[in-house]
């Protein structure tokens, strides 16, 4: 069974993302939302294993609208799940770009814990200085 389709992204609502996922032991849950919703940085070399390309061998117009996935990328963590060997996973919501940084690529996926830190907080804008000269 698929989750509920209902936001205007495609994905399912927070609320809904666990529907088809029943609880048989409630006094140890595998799974949890993550309230409110927190930013991370997604260390995606330990997130995605894939291997480092020698980009000599590898065509221009790849590297410029290929996915850039070996720089680490902030997301929004919204779930954690336990994998029935015990090991948890972030279900974190991100954007991957590509190689030029003009096309993106929205996604709602898990990743190891051990590929999730806590991004440092978002700086503040500044408060605007308005004219008060009459």
């Amino acid at each position: 069974m698929v989750a509920r389709l209902t936001d205007p992204t495609g994905y399912a609502t927070l609320e809904h993302v666990f529907d088809d996922w029943p609880v048989v032991h409630p006094q140890r849950p595998t799974r949890r939302l993550v309230s409110p919703p927190c930013r991370v940085v997604v260390n995606l070399l330990t997130g995605l294993p894939n291997r480092l390309a020698d980009f000599r061998n590898v065509a221009l117009f790849t590297r410029v609208d290929g996915l850039e996935l070996t720089r680490p990328r902030v997301g929004v963590l919204v779930a954690w799940v336990q994998q029935t060997s015990g090991r948890w996973w972030g279900l974190v919501e991100l954007e991957f770009v590509t190689g030029s940084g003009r096309g993106r690529l929205r996604v709602r996926q898990l990743f190891s814990a051990s590929a999730l830190t806590p991004a440092p907080a978002e700086p503040e804008s500044p408060t605007p200085v308005h004219d008060r000269s009459g």
